[in-house]
This record gives C-alpha cells, structure tokens and sequence, in this order.
C-alpha cells in the first residue's frame, strides 16, 4: 500500500495511516468518516510542510512567535494592538507596519513573530519593490540596476562598496545606488571580467 501512495503523492497519508487505522477500529467509524479523516490528514501535513518551506524560504535570522514574547518586559508595548496586528488585516490591506524604540525592547521579535505568523497562514516571503519611496533600492532592486544577483549585491554592503541598512535585523535592507556608485561599479565588473577572461 505505501508503494501506492507514493505514486499518488499521498507521503503525509502514509505517516498518518497507522494512526488511523487504529482510531477506526476503537470508534468503529463508517468508510466515509474514515475516507474524510484519512483526507484531511493528508491535507494538514501538505500545509504544515508548506508553511515550513515558506519560512525556510524567507530566511529569517532565527524564528519567534508571539507567545514566546514577554509583554510583561515590556510594557509600553501595547499587547492588544499587538494581537490586532496578529489577525494580519494589515497584509490584505498592504499597509506598512513599523517597530520604533531603542534597541533591545522586542522590535526584531515582534516583526519576526509577525512574519512566522503571515507564513504561517499561507502568505509567502514579501516582494520587496525595486525602489524605495525615499530613493534607495531593495537588494534585489539594486542588483537589477547594477546588472549583478542580489548576492553580489549583499557582498558589496559586506566589503563597503556599495552602502546601505536594515531599519531592524531580518528586514529589508535599503542600499543607495548613486551614479558615481553605478560608474564605479561597473567600472569595476569590467576590469573584474577582463581580468578573469585574461586569467583563461
């Protein structure tokens, strides 16, 4: 039988099966409430597993929730906005939520458990524009305007060829690209490029 649902895809069924199996015995239950268990068994481990995938796909610095915040640590932190904030209207919406204080008072936490929480509920990574509304540029902005990846892109703010920041860790960066930056850079990538080319 598992030679089966494998073929069919069914790997979360498989995990489940004896479980159900066991459950149907002891409540006697009919094929249709058993088919229907068997089912959303399925359906639960594809969600879970693809809940996992988007939050491993946004690469998040580490992982938090909202449970694990202490607003007792902190309480100038309003918990009931906070809890307002965790129904994610402002995703549908698509209006910008920003953390403000000094550091070390929960901002990071609060926007990674805010993240967890969208990923969670079947919202992918956030698309970040190409350009920022004051003139910077996201990474993957930056890379297109640059003709590089977005992996070059994060080296150079490494090395300090190109400068940027985070408002707070794990958010987008915003990088500035002036054109003095655009002429040297590429300037550079040519001489980087014939030198590798020499190098053959």
């Amino acid at each position: 039988m598992s030679d089966v649902m494998k073929t069919l895809g069914l790997t979360q069924l498989e995990k489940a099966l004896p479980v159900l199996f066991e459950q149907a015995r002891q409540q006697k239950m009919t094929y249709e409430t058993f088919l229907q268990r068997a089912l959303d068994a399925e359906v639960e481990g594809r969600n879970l597993r693809a809940a996992q995938r988007r939050i491993q796909a946004a690469r998040l610095p580490v992982t938090k929730t909202l449970e694990s915040f202490d607003f007792s640590f902190q309480p100038s932190i309003s918990e009931r906005l906070v809890r307002e904030l965790a129904d994610l209207s402002f995703v549908q919406t698509t209006t910008n939520v920003i953390f403000l204080g000094p550091p070390g008072v929960g901002k990071t936490h609060l926007c990674i458990a805010l993240a967890v929480k969208a990923l969670a509920a079947g919202h992918s990574k956030a698309h970040n524009p190409a350009q920022w509304e004051d003139g910077t540029y996201s990474v993957e902005g930056a890379a297109a305007r640059l003709g590089v990846f977005p992996g070059t892109i994060h080296t150079w703010l490494k090395g300090g060829k190109l400068t940027g920041y985070q408002l707070a860790k794990g958010m987008p960066w915003k990088v500035y690209v002036t054109e003095e930056d655009m002429i040297r850079l590429q300037e550079w990538l040519r001489r980087a490029r014939r030198l590798r080319r020499e190098a053959l």
